[in-house]
């Protein structure tokens, strides 16, 4: 799991993936411009669910 000091800095067209616990968070920030972030986020104990 990230911690609250973890910054993940990306290119355009990568991803990355975070698990969260229950009550975590995160931050996603778009450093360029003003183009829409994709973002999808999964059941850890159910892939189906999105």
């Amino acid at each position: 799991m990230a911690t609250e000091s973890e910054v993940f800095t990306l290119p355009a067209r990568r991803g990355r993936a975070v698990r969260l616990g229950k009550g975590d968070a995160i931050q996603i920030i778009n450093t360029h411009g003003s183009q829409v972030v994709d973002t999808w986020v999964f059941n850890a104990e159910d892939l189906t669910e999105f």
